[in-house]
């Protein structure tokens, strides 16, 4: 067993689903996304997403609903070593809905752990800068502006398109680079270093597609949150071991979190995100190889349904921003009929809970 896989939804989870769900329906309430543990760990993966601290990651889980517990060190009382989150009640009425359930950390995926989420905070030196962002001792972030609300949760507004523009290229070229480090990896010639560094940058790319997960799906989970999963498996180390970061998987860390911070996806940037989503499906399939190189078939596979997932999603979103075109084209004015000035819309489409504190 390669411990690679993460923990499984248990019978008696899913009967407490189950519950929730008739719960919620009798009270005329949507349902839940999923079972308490899924929910989590999908909140947890957007929370980490960039993250530098464990201050900034308990605060984006508290941000987006879930309760955080810390465990502290018998022998030094100001020492965490440990933690376990659950879902706010959802105030159904019903004794199983108000029932909390806390799951520890590594009990959502071994990657969750406490002292594997400090590995990927241990950054000693500088990281480098991602465009349109600034460079904090290895930080990076949009730029801070001034803030509103959106259904209780704060979102950065005054980010200028330039800027957002820059978030999004900045994405794409970590993925880039992170996927020619797993090609190269693969190769006859490749070097443990080499190895090592495209372990770094496999991890690191599972902040950048969970990060685009919650952009895309926010708490409702789907497609992308089904290939995320999939794809986390897939960038594990064996036996939950890690590698030191390399300056470009901070990069990448640090590019999904500033992408975090644009807060939405706008339809003028359908275009973009098009694009980071076929970086990542090439990526998954580059990684599928390595994997395969290495004699990892599990992850293997793992990585392979993440890349079907993506490719799924790119083709369908892909379409149907065609199909929204059409019209427009077809009704377009011939050629010296008089027109109107063109007039660029902002529509918002997401609205996850806020990536920075």
């Amino acid at each position: 067993m390669d411990r690679t896989a993460g923990r499984e939804t248990t019978r008696g989870e899913l009967r407490k689903h189950q519950a929730v769900v008739r719960a919620r329906a009798k009270a005329g309430l949507p349902p839940p996304a999923g079972p308490d543990r899924e929910v989590l760990r999908g909140r947890a993966r957007a929370a980490l997403a960039g993250s530098q601290d464990w201050e900034e990651f308990t605060d984006r889980l508290r941000r987006s609903g879930v309760q955080v517990r810390e465990r502290y060190s018998t022998r030094n009382p100001d020492e965490v070593t440990g933690y376990a989150v659950a879902l706010l009640p959802r105030g159904t009425g019903s004794s199983s809905d108000e029932q909390t359930i806390w799951f520890g950390g590594g009990k959502l995926a071994p990657d969750l752990s406490l002292p594997q989420l400090r590995t990927r905070w241990d950054h000693p030196g500088g990281a480098g800068t991602v465009p349109g962002g600034q460079h904090t001792g290895g930080r990076t972030e949009p730029p801070r502006r001034n803030r509103t609300t959106h259904g209780g949760r704060q979102a950065d507004v005054d980010l200028s398109d330039l800027e957002r523009r820059r978030l999004w290229l900045s994405a794409q070229h970590s993925v880039r680079h992170a996927a020619e480090q797993i090609r190269h990896a693969s190769g006859p010639q490749a070097s443990p270093a080499d190895r090592a560094a495209a372990q770094a940058a496999a991890a690191a790319v599972s902040e950048m597609l969970n990060a685009v997960s919650w952009l895309v799906e926010s708490k409702r989970g789907g497609p992308l949150r089904v290939a995320a999963d999939s794809y986390d498996r897939a960038a594990r180390d064996l036996h939950r071991r890690t590698v030191p970061a390399t300056a470009r998987s901070r990069t990448a860390r640090s590019a999904a979190g500033a992408l975090l911070g644009t807060q939405l996806v706008k339809r003028a940037e359908t275009r973009q995100l098009l694009a980071l989503l076929s970086h990542l499906s090439s990526l998954a399939e580059s990684l599928a190889r390595l994997r395969e190189v290495q004699g990892r078939a599990a992850q293997a596979q793992a990585a392979r349904r993440a890349a079907e997932k993506l490719t799924a999603e790119h083709t369908r979103r892909a379409t149907t921003a065609s199909v929204a075109v059409s019209p427009l084209v077809a009704s377009a004015p011939a050629a010296g009929s008089p027109t109107t000035p063109y007039r660029p819309t902002s529509t918002q489409v997401s609205r996850p809970p806020s990536a920075s504190r």
